[in-house]
């Protein structure tokens, strides 16, 4: 929960303290006894314990407090959760005959120029006298005195646990010298401890509470990504989400690269009609926008105070039309592919803990999941009835595989009455690693597949170095290819080729993936490069060499379709189609041919591809390794 400060304004029994005129009298009454403040303080620890929420009440604190110390005007300072402001919460008593009753307003400022955060530095009491009234600035004064000019007499105290200073208490009074008498300090220093406990319990089960609502609202959102929910309702429900569990506006906004506009596809907590209409301007994917900023840089982003950022000038409009004041935003997008944005708004400037950011991540990941799922299920629908059957029966047993292996380690290492070895528990870790990791490559497969099909795959080609993307790939695959020697004949002085780089590592990682599949352990893999200047146009050559089985002729152009059955590259049949979408989309060729030994006989496969190359593309000073 968050906490600020309250300033609350009292009448404090009977008798009057007043100034020599005769204004602004206020009540006074005799101080209470040990015992008497003993029952005081614990009065005000069982309040102060049951004020819960993000908005407390404190009136009833306030009431306790009054019974036992004298004060005008009394806070509770507290950072705020970003450490750079103090949050503030003034309470006023109303005036009107009858039981006193109080209202309350709220605000902000900077840690700088606060007293807390002079006293975070020097943690000790300030007893300070005014005798033409209090003047002077928070730092000087108290950040919930220093706009009260009547009080005389004022006393500040930190609240401490364990050496850790949460905050402060601050009193004052119009009535001068009220806070020189010991045994009234005492028993401010015990209401201090007593508050600073009472507040960190409470902290701390408000944490323990806004997590029960994440994890529910991400569970919620787990349980509509396995539905058959259709992606609208989805992308509702993890705005909603994301609403409830941290107390925040959300949107989801898609960008659709044609028209080059955002589209708002789901908010939460946002007005419904003026902020679509803000987002509709084609600016808003610039980098003076945040959202565009995101988009161009492919990284998430935050503004702790749209007011005052210079970065996202087109930004400011949020905080006028909308009242939102710090904004942090999270790319929708994998690998090489950007599907959109996840707003994150909070009205208040510095918004956004750690841990709001991790969840935000946690239900981006899920955003994202849901669309790259919407585009695959799409591709799906779109296929013959004799393709869909080809990829339940291949995809499924592919898929099911791993689930198996990944299930039964999780269920052993659950079972407690089962005792299991430190070897034994960090081999099944290592099953569920593994499988994993093949999962991971399967579904992404299927995602990529998905795109190329749809026409849907985005290249951002910049200058690559191919054999640093050869280097990049094995790196990868360093642990499987360490039973196969790898070889790379490489032309000297290699050009630079005009591709996107993680989409070059992809064809080299499935190529390799094909080789180590179909090669007996100890087999060489050989990697070619080199470059056919009398081709029809200059192009550099690639060819990953196997010497396992040998695709037959009547097969070679047939491997390279999606779920085809016969000589199966991975188990569904996906790679090497994936390999000739991207070659292609760089319009290049790929295929495959057989390699002979000295005897004539076939004895492995030669898989080719060819990347045109571009003028001035420069060369490489890469010898031959």
């Amino acid at each position: 929960m968050q906490l600020g400060v309250i300033s609350l304004t009292f009448n404090r029994g009977e008798g009057e303290f007043g100034d020599e005129s005769g204004k602004g009298k206020m009540k006074t009454r005799t101080r209470p006894s040990t015992q008497e403040d003993f029952a005081i303080v614990e009065r005000v620890a069982r309040i102060v314990s049951s004020v819960r929420g993000t908005k407390p009440d404190y009136r009833r604190l306030a009431a306790e407090l009054e019974l036992a110390i004298p004060f005008d005007v009394v806070g509770i300072v507290l950072l705020r959760h970003d450490r750079e402001g103090v949050r503030v919460t003034v309470c006023h008593r109303e005036e009107y005959q009858g039981p006193t009753r109080w209202t309350a307003l709220q605000h902000q400022h900077p840690r700088e120029s606060s007293m807390l955060g002079q006293m975070l530095q020097t943690p000790r009491p300030i007893l300070r006298e005014y005798e033409n009234g209090l003047d002077g600035p928070p730092a000087l004064c108290g950040d919930a005195l220093s706009s009260d000019h009547r009080l005389h007499s004022t006393l500040i105290v930190p609240l401490i646990i364990e050496e850790r200073v949460l905050g402060t208490l601050e009193l004052g009074t119009i009535a001068p010298n009220t806070y020189r008498d010991e045994a009234l300090q005492r028993l401010v220093r015990a209401v201090a401890r007593v508050l600073a406990a009472a507040i960190e319990g409470v902290q701390l089960e408000g944490k323990t509470q806004i997590q029960d609502r994440q994890h529910q609202a991400l569970k919620d959102v787990s349980f509509a990504l396995t539905s058959k929910m259709e992606l609208p309702t989805i992308l509702d429900q993890i705005v909603v989400g994301l609403a409830k569990s941290l107390n925040v506006a959300s949107a989801i906004m898609m960008y659709d690269r044609q028209t080059a506009l955002l589209q708002v596809e789901a908010l939460a907590g946002l007005d419904r009609e003026i902020f679509p209409k803000i987002c509709r301007c084609n600016a808003y994917v610039r980098e003076e926008c945040i959202i565009g900023y995101t988009l161009q840089h492919h990284r998430p982003s935050i503004c702790y105070d749209l007011t005052t950022d210079e970065r996202f000038p087109l930004n400011h409009v949020y905080a006028r039309e909308l009242n939102i004041h710090s904004v942090y935003t999270f790319p929708l997008m994998t690998d090489t592919t950007v599907y959109g944005v996840l707003l994150l708004c909070s009205a208040e400037p510095g918004g956004f803990t750690p841990l709001k950011v991790d969840i935000f991540s946690l239900f981006a990941s899920q955003a994202t999941l849901a669309i790259d799922t919407s585009m695959l299920l799409e591709a799906v629908r779109q296929r013959s009835l004799s393709q869909e059957s080809a990829l339940l029966s291949s995809v499924s047993h592919d898929l099911r595989t791993p689930l198996t292996t990944i299930k039964a380690a999780v269920t052993g290492l659950l079972q407690a009455d089962l005792a299991w070895s430190e070897q034994a528990r960090r081999e099944m870790l290592e099953d569920v690693d593994s499988e994993t990791d093949q999962l991971t490559v399967m579904v992404n497969a299927l995602i990529e597949l998905s795109r190329i099909e749809m026409g849907a795959l985005m290249l951002e080609k910049e200058w690559c170095d191919i054999v640093e993307v050869i280097h990049g790939t094995q790196a990868k695959l360093d642990r499987r290819l360490a039973v196969y020697p790898m070889h790379l004949d490489l032309q000297p002085h290699l050009p630079l080729v005009y591709a996107d780089h993680a989409q070059l590592e992809r064809v080299f990682y499935n190529l390799l993936d094909n080789a180590i599949r179909h090669s007996p352990e100890g087999a060489e893999i050989v990697i070619a490069v080199d470059v056919l200047e009398k081709h029809e146009s200059p192009c550099v050559r690639v060819r990953v060499i196997d010497h396992g089985r040998t695709v037959p002729e009547h097969e070679r152009e047939r491997i390279f379709r999606s779920f085809h059955y016969g000589f199966r590259s991975y188990g569904s049949g996906l790679g090497l189609a994936i390999c000739k979408g991207i070659v292609e989309a760089h319009q290049g060729c790929i295929w495959v041919e057989a390699v002979q030994n000295d005897e004539g006989k076939a004895s492995g496969s030669c898989f080719i591809f060819t990347l045109p190359i571009r003028a001035n593309s420069g060369v490489s000073a890469r010898a031959t390794v």
